[in-house]
């Protein structure tokens, strides 16, 4: 059997790229050509099957470069069996047989994601979240699953090769996309306090 590593309601928006009005100095909307997901038992031999490198330790990301097999990218591992995968500008890998990893489940992913730019935003994240963003200086692989402004979200520390950055660190995050604008006003807020 084959198929397509990411669901067909995600295949059928082609680029994903949110829309929000004026983003925040410092706030850019990354655009990627593919995110999904997967998890369950088996999620971690059928993904690298494939040959996509993945974090051997729970709550961890790996950044993929332009030079591996599917591109630039990044894959969280949040807990130990659940994985979000996005590629910047390839296609998703293909799997052959994958009825071999009866314990692996497909997620569509539709998360909004934000890439933060600048050596204020971990400090200034303290105004609306109770994780200290600084501890990502130390722990450049961390991925942190936290309340922010009242939301959940995930947030990893942007590598700066490959990045049109500013200074200091830049931070990604993911949220659900219904509260995307509620996020944005809150980072404009953030950036206005300034």
């Amino acid at each position: 059997m084959t198929r397509q590593m990411h669901g067909s309601a995600q295949a059928a928006r082609g680029k994903h790229h949110e829309t929000v009005s004026q983003p925040a100095a410092g706030v850019q909307v990354p655009s990627v050509a593919v995110r999904f997901g997967f998890k369950g038992a088996d999620a971690p031999a059928l993904l690298q099957q494939v040959g996509l490198r993945i974090p051997a330790l729970p709550n961890q990301v790996t950044h993929w470069q332009a030079d591996e097999p599917f591109g630039s990218g990044r894959c969280l591992r949040q807990g130990n069996t659940e994985f979000l995968m996005e590629l910047d500008h390839a296609s998703p890998p293909k799997l052959q047989g994958n009825d071999a990893f009866p314990r692996a489940w497909e997620l569509i992913r539709s998360d909004h994601s934000v890439l933060l730019d600048g050596a204020q935003w971990p400090r200034e994240l303290n105004q609306v979240c109770s994780f200290d963003f600084e501890r990502l200086r130390d722990a450049p692989d961390m991925v942190v699953m936290t309340l922010m402004a009242g939301i959940s979200v995930t947030v990893i520390r942007e590598p700066q090769s490959g990045l049109n950055t500013s200074t200091g660190m830049a931070l990604r995050l993911w949220c659900d996309a219904g509260f995307s604008t509620y996020l944005h006003d809150c980072l404009r807020s953030i950036g206005e306090s300034r």
